[in-house]
C-alpha cells in the first residue's frame, strides 16, 4: 500500500481534485435548476 502511495500519489490527489471540481459543478447546476422550480 504503501509502496503505491509512494509511486502514485501526486496523481491521486490530483484526480481526486478532479473528481471533487466535476461533482461540485454537477451539484451547482442541479441547484440552479432546482431551486427556481421549487419556488414556482
Amino acid at each position: 500500500m504503501f509502496a503505491f502511495l509512494n509511486a502514485h500519489g501526486s496523481e491521486l490527489i490530483t484526480k481526486t481534485w478532479e473528481q471533487l471540481y466535476i461533482s461540485a459543478i454537477a451539484l451547482g447546476l442541479g441547484v440552479l435548476v432546482a431551486v427556481p422550480l421549487g419556488i414556482v
